[in-house]
């Protein structure tokens, strides 16, 4: 796992209207979006709170929660579409995007950098991976059980996103996400650093993304609408630094990463 050192400090937003009011949290993970991240912050609040996890892709390895635990886990990580329904008042459904040419260019390095040899190399990565792959975001939010009509995915997820998700954050503006999070789990903020799945710098054509570009024009989509979506909904609450700066007589959790016995550990700490 690769550590950026620097650590972040956000306070929770103000914005009221984010309240978990009891609900599960569950996370509609778009791999390569500040995942890594988010799984950690979520396992603080979690230690914090008390609840329980569960993560698709194994993140946690608590012993306390077994796969047949996602019904019943508090908080659930999950790669795949929900088995649950978007309007189920019981569970609060959030997510990251990022800038899908971008989040391709990643998936391909980060693909890359868990094989070895001629065949996994980037551009034939790039030929063999589904159309899912690079429009995960869509899939994720947009998907019902009988209709795989793409653009009506793509509808339903633009309207998903409008009405069902609790928040959402994009990944090139984390910290205003992380902020949101804190708020809606009822944290007064965190301090982390950034957690990253190890990659490679591989060789990425014009050509490699201009395919990159072509082929994944449903999160294209889908991430223009949410760009527009969060100006309107958040900018407001982020228009100056206010919930960077360190306030006195406030609790942080904090995130502390343990290379020698490779654990992040969690703390809170207060400012006097």
């Amino acid at each position: 796992m690769r550590i950026d050192a620097e650590k972040s400090l956000v306070n929770a937003s103000e914005d009221k209207n984010l309240c978990r009011g009891g609900r599960r949290l569950h996370f509609l993970h778009v791999p390569k979006c500040g995942g890594t991240t988010t799984r950690y912050l979520l396992e603080a609040a979690a230690t914090i709170r008390g609840d329980t996890v569960f993560n698709e892709a194994g993140a946690f390895s608590r012993d306390e929660v077994k796969p047949g635990d996602e019904a019943t886990a508090r908080i659930v990580l999950s790669h795949s579409p929900p088995k649950r329904r978007f309007d189920d008042e019981d569970t609060a459904y959030f997510t990251v995007l990022r800038d899908p040419v971008s989040r391709g260019t990643s998936l391909l390095q980060h693909v890359t950098a868990r094989n070895s040899g001629a065949r996994w190399n980037p551009e034939k990565i790039l030929e063999g991976l589904g159309p899912a792959a690079f429009n995960h975001a869509t899939h994720l939010i947009g998907w019902q059980a009988g209709d795989d009509d793409l653009e009506r995915s793509l509808a339903r997820a633009k309207r998903r996103m409008e009405s069902d998700l609790a928040f959402f954050g994009l990944q090139e503006r984390f910290s205003e996400f992380a902020s949101l999070l804190a708020g809606f789990v009822g944290l007064e903020g965190f301090i982390y650093p950034r957690f990253q799945v190890a990659e490679v710098e591989c060789d990425i054509t014009d050509v490699m993304l201009e395919r990159l570009h072509e082929r994944s024009w449903l999160d294209r989509e889908l991430y223009r609408f949410a760009e527009t979506l969060y100006e309107e909904r958040y900018s407001g609450i982020f228009e100056d630094d206010r919930y960077l700066k360190l306030h006195p007589e406030r609790s942080y959790v904090s995130l502390e990463y343990d290379g020698q016995n490779d654990v992040v550990e969690q703390s809170l700490v207060k400012f006097r």
